[in-house]
């Protein structure tokens, strides 16, 4: 997804539905992001890495540990 201000962004989180974590890239243009965050149940968590690869790899973890921590709290 790509927004134009943080307004959007904040628009964006408010509209969503599902529970899955994704990941949200953040910059002025497609080929320069300047953050990348997993956005999960209307929250942003920012992401340590900064290329695609290093912030899927934290998206895959995080999905994996939440996906645990859900199934203990069921």
């Amino acid at each position: 997804m790509r927004q134009q201000s943080c307004c959007r962004v904040e628009e964006h989180l408010r509209n969503q539905l599902g529970r899955q974590p994704y990941l949200l890239a953040v910059g002025r243009q497609k080929s320069k992001i300047d953050s990348f965050y997993i956005a999960m149940n209307k929250h942003l968590i920012p992401c340590q890495a900064n290329r695609s690869l290093g912030a899927f790899d934290e998206l895959f973890k995080a999905h994996f540990v939440f996906n645990c921590l859900m199934m203990l709290h069921v």
